[in-house]
């Protein structure tokens, strides 16, 4: 099952900043880059109440790739990221 969703990212020395959106609600979060890897907790705010989502992925190129998804009260789900050139 796919579920689109939308991020804006930027990063400044190592410091991802930004919001992201999908169908499960919309929110900012603090986020971290470790060389490669990439770690996002957010929490979304949703009409059923906040859900806390840690996400993580490996930085390559213009994607993001291995990407593990931990939602609370909905377990794990892969996920993967590519930006999106305007």
């Amino acid at each position: 099952m796919t579920w689109p969703a939308n991020a804006t990212l930027s990063d400044t020395d190592g410091k991802v900043t930004g919001t992201f959106g999908s169908q499960f609600g919309r929110g900012p979060g603090l986020r971290n880059r470790r060389g490669k890897a990439l770690k996002l907790t957010l929490v979304a705010q949703t009409p059923q109440g906040d859900l806390t989502v840690t996400m993580t992925g490996d930085l390559d190129g213009d994607s993001i790739v291995n990407g593990k998804a931990e939602v609370s009260g909905l377990g794990q789900m892969e996920w993967s990221a590519k930006r999106i050139k305007q």
